[in-house]
């Protein structure tokens, strides 16, 4: 009778998929399972929608205006950034408050669009003033994150850590003692 070699050679190469198999469905394998994707899920949120507009500028920008907010309170990211950047376009209201929720939009997708969102961020943070300016450097520190940008998110972190913003700063600290070495 001969020894059953054969089967110890299919069922290793077997038990050996399984577990990798195993190991993708578990997250073990997902971007989102790293260390910085557990911490950008554990920090971000949603920027709240922006007030719509009543008063002020053409009916045709207001109404563009609004609807990309309702779009964005809804869930609806891609019409928002749609809607946004036809706002963008119309130059009310302010440029860096639509580029700032151009920003969060592109974080908000699945998948989230890190480095489009730091582009918009950017805009916004190169102005150096308006309400969102703080804000805006919040989420680019947790857009490099998502993009799995350690050292930027550091570097962006240790910034806002320095200066006098106020916003997130407690999660601020928090998150530099979190981040990988």
């Amino acid at each position: 009778m001969k020894t059953p070699i054969l089967k110890w050679g299919t069922i290793i190469p077997s038990l050996c998929l399984m577990s990798i198999l195993l190991w993708q469905c578990s997250n073990g394998g997902a971007v989102g399972s790293t260390a910085s994707g557990n911490l950008f899920e554990q920090y971000y949120e949603a920027y709240p929608a922006p007030t719509q507009v009543r008063a002020g500028g053409e009916d045709e920008e207001r109404e563009t205006w609004n609807r990309a907010i309702e779009n964005y309170s809804s869930g609806d990211y891609i019409g928002a950034i749609e809607g946004f950047k036809l706002a963008l376009a119309n130059k009310r209201p302010p440029d860096t408050d639509v580029n700032f929720y151009l920003g969060v939009s592109h974080l908000e997708l699945t998948p989230p669009r890190p480095k489009k969102a730091i582009e918009y961020f950017n805009a916004v943070i190169d102005e150096r003033k308006g309400k969102y300016y703080e804000a805006a450097r919040w989420y680019r520190a947790l857009s490099y994150l998502n993009s799995g940008q350690i050292s930027e998110t550091k570097i962006m972190l240790e910034r806002v850590k320095q200066e006098e913003d106020e916003y997130k700063k407690a999660e601020v600290i928090k998150l530099l003692t979190q981040l990988p070495e």
